[in-house]
């Protein structure tokens, strides 16, 4: 196996001198790359170069991939980033000189440009490109464990010690994918089963269901780990104020947990009787609440600014008309709607104990961050899945303001291939480009058991890290909040969830209430935030509905 470097500003020279020692062999090739980015035209001369060579092409990125470095990377069969390594995406830009006319040509140029490089990030990571547009927009910047979790990279150097219980995570996807392939073999040699050869197979799907849990916990544990152990100094958000002090935050718990208060409290002190939590708390908080809710990472995030954001939406669209010489140009107007989102509240309370605050071996921060996390998480889910839009989100499934019924089946015991092939069609192309598939966990033992005319399942195991199963190639995500099946349900969905808006008015706030309580002899904490969720255009998710009972 060749080792070949990518350093320093990408060019023309760079790009020649690696062109042709990637020529002097067909080996599996390992390149490293360490670099601040540089002419995008070469890069993609590059990362063409990387995907038409005939051996495997691993990327390790040892310091820095940004910019057209990142794209390079993107040509990788696997990609590995060494634990202290980021990579970095933005927009493309250029020097342009000249009148109007020029300057809009150069800013269309930048735009196709930008498309251009979202095809490599999309083919690697499978974001939508609505996503990856705005992480471009940002310019956005990932630690190894973040590029993981987006599907930018593969795995992180150097992590021999992720193994847990004598199996680690690749082995554990290659052992369910094995099993799956059981099961496909035990169907294929089956036309029909008896009571006593689908106990066997309903054992063989109880076995999948169990390890694709491992493989959920593990994950999870491995990239919590990896966030509470990064520093935590630098603020979550720029809120205008000034940063919390490490000072600050442990005279906080020191208060909370009975040692005193001291005067440097005053940074944070709270008018309504609390004090305003460190940001290394709110920092866990958030991560966490990500983590509970599969919407938000599948939906579009926006950030409302005021009370009422309103989005237009064309309802009409209009169009071209065939004429004769001379014949006057008919009207087709365009034709506008509003959707309009609104700062729903939600909120919790929770009490403890001093006795129990004041015991050194219990992680209160720890406990509050997990159970604020896991009631937002689910009330956010289950309004995101079925809320009616009365003071809280609108739902997905909701009868008003939903998606809109793709395909409806004329059984209500099941869901055979022909309606998933009906309801992936009754979806427009546009929006199948980037759509993915929603139901919820128990629905997934119909899907498993389906076949296509060549008796190839339509179910695909994921063995790569940080990937969902598939079904008809496109992602598989679950809810608990989905519809599950039964008569005139509509258990699964079909789409492009970035038309549905999630509308953050304000982060989750947290409060400690310190006297409220106090006769007790106990403490209060409560966390509330400012929320709204809505498809912003119908057509761009699809239900599939069973029939009623007759």
């Amino acid at each position: 196996m060749r080792t070949l470097r990518i350093e320093g500003d990408i060019g023309p020279e760079l790009q020649q001198n690696f062109e042709a020692q990637l020529r002097r062999s067909r080996d599996d090739v390992i390149i490293w790359v360490n670099s601040m980015g540089g002419d995008v035209f070469c890069a993609a001369h590059m990362y063409t170069a990387l995907r038409e060579y005939p051996g495997k092409v691993t990327v390790q990125i040892d310091g820095i991939a940004a910019s057209a470095a990142s794209v390079i990377a993107m040509a990788g069969d696997r990609v590995l980033m060494s634990p202290v390594a980021v990579m970095v995406i933005h927009n493309p830009a250029t020097i342009a000189i000249g009148d109007s006319a020029e300057m809009q040509r150069a800013g269309a140029m930048l735009d196709e440009v930008k498309e251009s490089i979202i095809n490599a990030y999309e083919r690697k990571t499978r974001l939508s490109r609505g996503e990856l547009s705005h992480l471009m927009d940002i310019e956005a910047s990932f630690s190894a464990q973040k590029a993981v979790e987006l599907g930018f990279a593969d795995g992180i150097l150097y992590a021999e010690n992720l193994r847990r219980q004598g199996m680690d995570l690749v082995e554990l996807r290659e052992k369910r994918a094995a099993l799956w392939r059981q099961a496909q073999d035990f169907m294929d040699a089956h036309s029909s089963l008896s009571a006593e050869e689908g106990a066997v197979y309903d054992k063989m799907s109880l076995d999948i269901d169990a390890l694709s849990g491992q493989i959920e916990r593990l994950e999870k544990h491995r990239e919590l780990s990896a966030r509470l152990g990064a520093p935590t100094t630098k603020p979550l958000f720029s809120s205008g104020r000034a940063t919390v002090t490490d000072d600050y935050t442990r005279a906080f718990w020191n208060a909370m947990t009975g040692r005193g208060v001291s005067n440097v409290l005053s940074e944070g002190v709270d008018t309504a009787g609390g004090f305003v939590v460190p940001e290394q708390f709110a920092n866990v908080l958030i991560e966490r609440l990500n983590e509970q809710n599969v919407f938000r990472r599948i939906a579009m995030v926006k950030r409302m600014e005021r009370e009422k954001l309103k989005v237009p939406v064309s309802a009409v669209s209009g169009t071209a008309t065939w004429i004769e010489e001379n014949e006057a140009i008919p009207e087709s107007d365009v034709g506008f709607s509003q959707v309009q989102f609104d700062a729903y509240k939600i909120g919790t309370m929770l009490r403890s104990s001093t006795e129990l605050i004041e015991d050194s071996a219990f992680d209160i921060q720890d406990h509050i961050a997990r159970e604020f996390a896991r009631r937002i998480g689910a009330a956010e889910e289950q309004a995101f899945c079925s809320g009616d839009g009365n003071g809280k989100p609108t739902g997905l499934f909701a009868a008003t303001g939903g998606a809109q019924v793709g395909f409806a089946t004329a059984s209500t015991s099941d869901i055979t291939f022909d309606d998933v092939i009906e309801l992936y069609y009754s979806l427009l192309p546009p929006y199948r480009a980037h759509a993915v598939f929603l139901a919820h966990d128990s629905t997934l033992k119909f899907l498993r058991k389906l076949k296509d005319n060549n008796g190839q399942y339509l179910w695909e195991p994921s063995v790569q890290d940080g990937q969902p199963d598939r079904i008809l190639g496109k992602p598989m995500y679950t809810s608990p909040y989905v519809p599950a099946v039964g008569a005139g349900a509509l258990p699964l969905a079909f789409g492009d969830f970035s038309y549905y808006w999630i509308a953050d008015r304000r982060d989750v706030r947290f409060r400690v209430l310190n006297e409220l309580f106090a006769q007790n002899d106990q403490v209060g904490f409560y966390a509330t935030e400012r929320i709204d969720g809505k498809l912003v255009l119908p057509e761009a998710v699809k239900l599939l509905q069973l029939a009623a009972a007759k």
